[in-house]
Order: C-alpha cells, then structure tokens, then sequence
C-alpha cells in the first residue's frame, strides 16, 4: 500500500517535469515528449485509482439497472 503510494508520487512529480519541459520547450520533440510524459502519468495515476477500487478481485464490479 505504502509501496503503491510512493510510486503514484514519483510518477505525478514525473507528469509535472514533463509538463515544465513541455512549456519551456523550444523543440516540437521536447514538447512532444513533455506532453507524453504528463499523459502517462495521469493515465497511470487513474489505472492505480481504478485497481485500488476493483480489490483483489480484479473486475469491476456492474451495477444493475432497472429497465
């Protein structure tokens, strides 16, 4: 769990360089890779959010609707 934290941290801190070097790029390829660097790591930060609600189980679990 700690572990899970850490590394959620890491990669957000990760997300935010990116998005620095993305603003004070000069270059298409470093703003291009600033810009990839911030996606993966939300895109990554939302994945740990999405296995922290699914537990040990590993699905989501469907809420039935009346129709």
């Amino acid at each position: 769990m700690v572990l899970r934290i850490i590394i959620c941290v890491s990669v957000g801190l990760i997300g935010l360089v990116g998005l620095f070097l993305a603003a004070r790029s000069d270059e298409s390829a470093l703003y291009e890779a600033g810009l990839i660097m911030a996606l993966f790591s939300v895109f990554f930060i939302f994945w740990q959010i999405k296995r922290g609600y699914d537990g040990e189980s590993g699905k989501t679990e469907r809420i039935p609707q009346d129709n």
